[in-house]
């Protein structure tokens, strides 16, 4: 199922951006090679999201973990200006910091709203009443018993964030398919959207739990450990100054091409390779002069964890 609802959205995004390009090589004027450039990049920038959701998905997104407030994820303003979804927002103050990837937790944030949404349009609520609150809550061992999937939750003081809506909710069978990827009971919620979600719920080492039955309308409610855990990383931002040559190796031709446009536009000398061997060789042979190195993570000679070493 993951695997043929990828492949449609992504020959769907893929015709678009071939079909602009085409259309730019057949040589027309210059206002409209912009319109065309600017199709291509906003198919580009969905093609990419959906990259991070089944990332986020799989449990391999790769991102670096913060210190930082639940709350400052949720963007108020934003949730009071949208004419199309009524949202009451209820966030506790002093709550602790968390250990977390800000970019992610926006993602979930939304996803949820997002779920919330379309329950209600469907169910033809009248009134349309969502919620989004976080608060300070106990778990105790056997509420966590009781969580949606596993979790790495303790008992104790825990970061609370819950939605909840007023639609048409969710039966037993339903439920059990919530975090699916591309299931849907309705056509516009087709997608990787709370299957992205549970993945990021379990990056974070959170608990989940979900309330619903037919005609009551949802609640998720998704606990966060307080506790620091020692494989969160936090690094700490610093100004750098540009190296002056850069090595670059990656597997893909493309990459490389575009990345040494890059580096020409910011000044920089880059030496580039698909070639792990080469890659070692030259930094043997030219070591002192090479400022920097970016080092891709996967690719089929050697892993980037082995060039590395």
């Amino acid at each position: 199922t993951l695997a043929g609802g990828v492949a449609h959205d992504f020959n769907n995004l893929l015709t678009v951006i071939t079909g602009h390009a085409d259309l730019m090589a057949s040589g027309e004027r210059e206002p409209s090679r912009a319109d065309h450039l600017d199709a291509i990049r906003r198919a580009s920038e969905r093609a990419s999201s959906l990259c991070q959701q089944m990332l986020a998905y799989s449990g391999r997104g790769h991102f670096v973990m913060e210190r930082g407030q639940l709350n400052d994820c949720i963007d108020r303003e934003r949730l009071s200006a949208t004419p199309d979804m009524n949202v009451r927002i209820d966030l506790a103050a002093d709550l602790p910091d968390l250990d977390m990837a800000p970019n992610q937790m926006e993602q979930l944030v939304d996803e949820l709203l997002r779920n919330a949404a379309e329950a209600c349009v469907e169910g033809g609520v009248l009134e349309p009443q969502i919620r989004i609150a976080t608060r300070l809550a106990t778990m105790e061992a056997e509420t966590l018993a009781r969580a949606r999937f596993e979790h790495e939750v303790r008992p104790g003081r825990t970061v609370l964030l819950e939605v909840s809506d007023n639609g048409q909710g969710m039966d037993d069978s339903t439920l059990s398919k919530l975090f699916d990827p591309y299931f849907s009971t309705r056509f516009i919620g087709r997608g990787l959207g709370m299957a992205a979600v549970q993945g990021i719920i379990r990056g974070h080492g959170a608990a989940v739990f979900v309330d619903s039955s037919p005609g009551t309308g949802t609640s998720v409610r998704i606990a966060f450990p307080t506790e620091t855990t020692p494989a969160a990383e936090t690094r700490p931002r610093v100004a750098r100054a540009l190296p002056r040559r850069l090595l670059i190796l990656d597997d893909e031709p493309g990459l490389l091409e575009i990345s040494r446009e890059y580096c020409e536009r910011l000044g920089i000398e880059a030496i580039t390779t698909d070639d792990p061997d080469e890659a070692i060789e030259l930094l043997m042979t030219r070591g002192t002069s090479i400022d920097a190195v970016l080092l891709d993570y996967l690719m089929p000679l050697r892993t980037g964890d082995e060039v590395l070493a």
